[in-house]
């Protein structure tokens, strides 16, 4: 089921399928890919990939849980798609990322939920403010983590 752009899967616990958003990852990658490969730097074209593909990857993770799994599943999208210029070296990948400053997936979820749950804990509705206690422990080991 699609709810806000988000889809759900029926499971004991609330999960959601991340396929939709790969799929429109890779299209979007594919669409910049094909009208600039050969006009623009790896420079521009990563820049455009952290601009207009990682937030199409990403949406709506900020607000669910995503499971260890899932993270590392969306680190290796990154990490194909980097591969495809011309390596198939793990740590090339790795080294360009650092050099490109183009943070991990899951470095990338963290913080967002991380900023998201501030906003949510800080928000004067009182549903939010009932929920919020939940949200302040979330957000305590959010920032821990991130340390």
């Amino acid at each position: 089921m699609r709810w806000v752009g988000v889809f759900l899967v029926a499971s004991r616990k609330f999960k959601i399928s991340l396929d939709n958003n790969k799929q429109s990852f890779y299209r979007s990658f594919n669409a910049i890919l094909v009208k600039i490969v050969r006009l623009a730097s790896e420079e521009v074209i990563v820049h455009l990939i952290s601009m207009k593909c990682l937030p199409v990857l990403v949406y709506g993770l900020d607000a669910c849980p995503v499971c260890v799994r899932d993270k590392r599943s969306l680190d290796f999208n990154i990490t194909g798609t980097i591969k495809k210029f011309q390596t198939s070296s793990v740590d090339v990948v790795q080294e360009c990322q650092t050099m490109f400053n183009f943070r991990r997936v899951s470095e990338l979820i963290l913080e967002r939920k991380r900023k998201f749950l501030q906003k949510f804990c800080s928000c004067e509705n009182r549903i939010c403010q009932v929920l919020a206690f939940m949200a302040t422990d979330e957000l305590s080991s959010l920032c821990a983590a991130l340390s």
